[in-house]
């Protein structure tokens, strides 16, 4: 059985748009996934 997630990440420090990048591999390499889809990235 697999389940839909929906995740909001942000960052307010650093290189935000790699901190971010960073955030989605370890959360990869972390749970079994196989189907891990983005948005594109978007500052203000």
């Amino acid at each position: 059985m697999s389940n839909i997630v929906y995740l909001s990440l942000g960052s307010n420090l650093g290189d935000k748009e790699s901190n971010i990048a960073s955030s989605i591999a370890m959360l990869g390499a972390y749970i079994e996934n196989t189907d891990i889809r983005t948005s594109s990235f978007f500052t203000y």
